[in-house]
């Protein structure tokens, strides 16, 4: 038998590992009296409820408008002394 003496005054006991995290949901949910149900049903209604928040809040889809061609009227820059030319072309090849 080993000999049992004074323990040392300056050792300290550490304390116990942490449970796991699904120990202390677990716990938690028996602490409050929930059933797996309830619990399924809360998560459910969350997801439901950001859903509805992410859709409420998005921005708009651009308008048709925004996907119709644009013509545009800006004019070639030129040299001096001559005059300015559009950049569309009026004439028709065949």
């Amino acid at each position: 038998m080993p000999d049992e003496g004074p323990q040392d005054p300056l050792e300290v006991e550490r304390p116990a590992a942490p449970l796991p995290l699904g120990e202390r949901l677990r716990e938690a949910i028996e602490v409050r009296g929930w059933t797996v149900g309830r619990v399924v049903g809360g998560g459910l209604a969350l997801v439901l409820a950001l859903a509805i928040g992410w859709w409420v809040t998005r921005p708009p889809a651009p308008p048709i408008e925004a996907a119709l061609p644009v013509e545009t009227t800006t004019v070639a820059a030129a040299g001096p002394g001559s005059t300015p030319a559009s950049t569309g072309s009026t004439s028709r090849r065949s």
